[in-house]
């Protein structure tokens, strides 16, 4: 697993032990292709994982990103960000 893959893993997961309600999963047994809605993150906590995960790679998703049901999984999301990144190193 890639650095930024690795960062995000650890942002889900420490966005998943912040929640208020009790999130019955093992974290260390994560995978990549789990779905987000069943790890337990709803909408709020959703919201809160992007914005974690903008402040920690200094990107930005589009507005539209911002439903949860548009990256479902974690793999979803590693590779939006990755392609962010892309992104932003081919504008430099």
């Amino acid at each position: 697993m890639n650095k930024v893959n690795e960062l995000v893993m650890d942002t889900i997961k420490r966005v998943l032990t912040e929640q208020p309600e009790e999130v019955d999963i093992n974290l260390d047994g994560i995978k990549e292709e789990d779905n987000i809605l069943e790890l337990g993150l709803n909408s709020i906590s959703y919201i809160k994982l992007i914005v974690e995960i903008e402040n920690e790679f200094d990107i930005e998703f589009e507005d539209c990103m911002l439903d949860y049901t548009t990256m479902e999984s974690i793999k979803d999301i590693i590779d939006t960000v990755n392609n962010k990144l892309n992104e932003a190193t081919v504008e430099v």
